[in-house]
């Protein structure tokens, strides 16, 4: 199956990209997904803590629904998804 993953802000920027296409197995989960980005693109400590949790400071759309409303990393894909990755923004 076919996704395509759009970066935002300094995620956009670490990777050098503004989407990334892949294809994954059937019964692919975002935790899967997570992997390999931070491995191929971003490097292990952008996304994920050390405990293997999803930072707070990202947040990760799935064809414009936020995983944390589904079923959060455990969340499966399926052909076509679009994945956004954004990173939350801070003000004051």
């Amino acid at each position: 199956m076919k996704v395509k993953i759009k970066l935002y802000g300094d995620l956009k920027e670490k990777s050098g990209k503004s989407e990334i296409e892949l294809i994954m197995p059937e019964g692919t989960k975002m935790r899967d997904l997570i992997d390999i980005i931070s491995k191929d693109y971003l490097g292990k400590e952008t996304l994920l803590e050390s405990s293997g949790k999803l930072k707070s400071t990202i947040i990760v759309l799935v064809n414009g629904k936020n995983i944390d409303f589904i079923d959060k990393l455990e969340t499966k894909l399926s052909d076509g998804d679009l994945i956004s990755l954004v990173p939350a923004v801070f003000g004051g």
